[in-house]
């Protein structure tokens, strides 16, 4: 079934289908447990994905697993029928079934992926950090924070996780006061399900549990199977060390609460001293409430700490084009996509910047 080999740059050697160029599986072997991952939107580098190591490999290579690896090659949901085919293959059937015990695993769109490509496997078992149910907009117009993936065919199989059946145990971690992330949740079958919840983490909540060192925790007693509800819930106060924590209360307080906006976001400002992560976060919270020239004090602060990030050159171009200064915009646009040359988002945005130049 492998047709490939390699070595990765850490030196774990795997075996690799390409289908179509579209989508990369690697195999690297292990015990009698296969993880297979997904990747998330935000991590998929259309230039290196046929290189690129699994999603998690370096952490469950510490658990001795077998790693199959999917890899798109764009973030595309894993919509794409060479995918499908394979996984209804009587080939990866035959493959599934040589081990004791299959876990699919992700995050995001790899989350979504897990949950629907676990009906390919037999008595499957399933880890999913703030997934996606579907992005149909028949099904869920409600959810439009990511508007490439409208376009793309919600038909046919592996569409919808609110058709999940005879999962042998479902894992969700979400954060239940994101608005998307709740209802997504609440579509997604109940049966031999846990709930994992994380409140005021937002839909980057592994990102954060990554930081706070719980995710590698979380994803290991499931794999050992000594999952302590109860006890990851203490763990999980320390959370309040993150200014994304403070951000997303500050967010979630909206205009019903503005003493808890502020001092909620005066937390998140100070704790970011030591987390420049959450600038970003942060300068558009200013934004939102009408103070442009603080956002603009925390990008620059950003940007200095963070030069070769594109994120903050790009957040600072927009704010600077919604104050008509429009050469200074573009001087920031133009960083951004030199630091990220493909970014089809800073293409198009200084497409429409040259535009507003010249009326």
């Amino acid at each position: 079934m492998f047709t490939d080999a390699g070595v990765y740059q850490n030196k774990v050697a795997y075996r690799q289908i390409d289908l179509s160029g579209r989508y990369f599986v690697d195999y690297v072997p292990g015990n009698e447990t296969l993880v297979i991952t997904f990747y998330p939107v935000g991590f998929v580098n259309e230039r290196a994905m046929r290189e690129a190591e699994p999603w998690g490999l370096r952490f469950l290579s510490r658990y001795g697993t077998s790693i199959l690896g999917v890899k798109p090659a764009k973030a595309d949901w894993y919509r794409g029928a060479d995918l499908h085919r394979f996984f209804r293959s009587d080939e990866f059937a035959d493959f599934a079934k040589g081990f004791d015990r299959v876990i699919l695993y992700g995050g995001s769109m790899g989350a979504f992926a897990a949950l629907v490509f676990s009906q390919a496997v037999a008595n499957a078992e399933v880890i999913a950090l703030s997934p996606q149910s579907t992005l149909d907009p028949a099904l869920v117009p409600w959810d439009q924070r990511f508007p490439d993936a409208a376009s793309l065919d919600w038909t046919g199989d592996f569409a919808d996780a609110a058709a999940l059946r005879h999962v042998q145990k479902l894992h969700i971690a979400f954060d239940p006061l994101d608005p998307c992330d709740r209802r997504h949740a609440a579509r997604i079958p109940s049966e031999n399900r846990i709930d994992i919840l994380l409140p005021f983490l937002g839909h980057a909540s592994p990102v954060w549990l990554t930081k706070l060192g719980l995710l590698q925790d979380l994803v290991g007693q499931i794999l050992a199977r000594t999952f302590d509800q109860a006890a990851f819930r203490q763990l999980l106060k320390r959370r309040r060390e993150l200014a994304q924590y403070f951000i997303e209360m500050s967010r979630r307080a909206g205009t019903r609460r503005p003493d808890l906006r502020r001092i909620a976001l005066e937390k998140a400002e100070t704790l970011a001293a030591t987390d420049m992560s959450a600038l970003p976060s942060i300068a558009q919270m200013h934004v939102d409430e009408g103070r442009p020239d603080q956002a603009e004090a925390v990008l620059h602060r950003f940007i200095e700490m963070k030069p070769d990030l594109p994120q903050g050159h790009y957040q600072l171009a927009r704010l600077l084009k919604q104050q008509g200064r429009f050469d200074e915009a573009a001087s920031f646009g133009e960083r951004a996509l030199s630091l990220n040359p493909k970014n089809r988002f800073y293409q198009e945005w200084l497409v429409d910047l040259a535009s507003a130049r010249g009326r």
